[in-house]
């Protein structure tokens, strides 16, 4: 902690540097924590996921006017940089980002069916079994993303779910409970290729 302002020359101008520390040992204590109480054994990779992840977000935070997406900013913190950030925001392509190292993704789509919602929570019911039933559950972990905030914000939470869909949110959500994998909400913009796959039927 000590050398760390004498490693960066610009500290003061770079948020992303400043923050690291504090992600760093953040989350080398949850890590901690979850080996302990929870039985789960070391695991690098997703140790730097967390502190990409978590570092990201704060800076994100802080810098609420930025044109950086978190995903380019998990993938290359350098991006962070002030020169970067200080850019105005001008329209920006918003465009589908390919997994970090280790990580499966499926990017699911509804868009093949008038029951929209239900189609996008199926489709991911379906890239779910496909991973658990890959060769992939063993050496990776698993991304979903899904530009229905609906059902994200119900597979992630369960309890709010339309009591319609609330069976089939169940079998699904399980799978979301040891860490290995995750699902997230995207802007519809990156999810342009699912979505043209969907309406065109093609699975």
């Amino acid at each position: 902690m000590l050398s760390w302002p004498h490693i960066c020359s610009k500290l003061e101008e770079d948020r992303m540097w400043r923050l690291l520390p504090f992600a760093i040992i953040w989350s080398l204590w949850l890590h901690k924590n979850d080996i302990i109480f929870q039985g789960k054994t070391v695991d690098v990779v997703q140790l730097l996921f967390s502190v990409k992840t978590r570092a990201a977000w704060w800076w994100k935070a802080l810098s609420a006017d930025s044109i950086i997406y978190i995903d380019s900013l998990i993938r290359n913190p350098s991006l962070a940089s002030s020169n970067v950030a200080a850019y105005p925001s001008p329209p920006v392509n918003v465009v589908w980002v390919p997994p970090l190292c280790g990580f499966l993704k499926f990017n699911v789509d509804g868009a093949c069916s008038k029951e929209v919602l239900l189609a996008e929570i199926l489709a991911i019911k379906i890239a779910v079994e496909r991973f658990v039933n890959s060769p992939w559950v063993i050496r990776s972990r698993l991304i979903v993303e899904s530009d229905s905030k609906s059902a994200v914000g119900w597979i992630s939470n369960p309890s709010v779910a339309n009591p319609l869909f609330r069976q089939l949110v169940e079998s699904i959500c399980s799978f979301f409970t040891d860490g290995r994998w995750f699902i997230r909400h995207i802007r519809r913009e990156q999810n342009g290729k699912a979505d043209s796959l969907a309406k065109a039927g093609i699975d």
